[in-house]
């Protein structure tokens, strides 16, 4: 069994070296890597108990935990390791930023006329795509298949203030769904009175339309509003039997 699949509580006694456990701390629940394990009895007659030393997820210092042998403790899964090791190294960024801060005031830095900070980092696949959503920043190209978040912080007339740079691989592109799509022709062309059926997303069906007929027709609906401005009754399906031969590019 994977650390993954073993989400439910077992007894301290049976917790294995390198495991990761959950346990409360100030209120919190923090993760813990299994370093050491050793079982004892506390006294004669006693029963018997664990001693679990433990290692910060992220790091940090190795406290010792005693469990009795028979209490529950419970396993973290791979997805609360993972976040607990991302939270410790974003605190230490976050920090060490804020050390940054701290320095350029206490050493009175001294920039280039009008020239700012660069801060850049690479992000994790589809974070920069969430990032961007958050922030309500557009992805910018960069690189062949990377995306860019730029923005600025605290610019003014006096410099270009920090320049803050997440780059990354996006998010995929959510899948568009194909359906039928109808359309339209105007009033006084040539198919007026009749309607098309075309299966694709809203963008293939309408450039097979154009590829068809050109411009010569006048809406693309979706079945429900089809049937709401009640059109149904009022047209009558042109089969693609009879459609002409493809439309010749303008110009030609």
């Amino acid at each position: 069994m994977t650390q993954q699949e073993s989400t439910n509580e077992i007894r301290a006694g049976e917790v294995e070296v390198r495991q990761h456990v959950i346990l409360p701390r100030n209120g919190t629940a923090a993760v813990y890597r299994v370093e050491q394990r050793l079982t004892y009895h506390p006294g004669d007659n006693s029963n018997e108990m664990v001693l679990l030393t433990l290692v910060p997820a992220g790091g940090g210092t190795p406290p010792v935990e005693r469990r009795w042998t028979e209490a529950l403790i419970e396993l973290a899964t791979d997805d609360q390791v993972a976040a607990a090791v991302e939270a410790v190294h974003r605190k230490r960024i976050a920090a060490g930023l804020r050390d940054l801060a701290d320095q350029i005031e206490l050493a009175k830095v001294r920039f280039r006329a009008w020239h700012g900070v660069n801060v850049s980092a690479s992000l994790p696949d589809g974070e920069v795509s969430r990032l961007a959503e958050l922030l309500n920043v557009k992805l910018d190209d960069y690189g062949a298949e990377s995306k860019r978040v730029f923005w600025t912080l605290r610019a003014s007339d006096a410099g270009d203030g920090v320049s803050v740079s997440f780059y990354g691989t996006p998010a995929p592109e959510p899948a568009v769904a194909e359906q039928e799509w109808l359309f339209t022709f105007g009033s006084g062309q040539q198919h007026d009175g009749r309607f098309v059926r075309i299966t694709g997303t809203y963008d293939t069906a309408r450039t097979r339309m154009l590829e068809v007929f050109g411009n010569r027709w006048c809406a693309q609906y979706d079945w429900r509003r089809f049937d709401e401005e009640g059109l149904p009754a009022r047209l009558t399906e042109l089969p693609e039997s009879e459609w002409p031969a493809p439309a010749a590019p303008d110009g030609e």
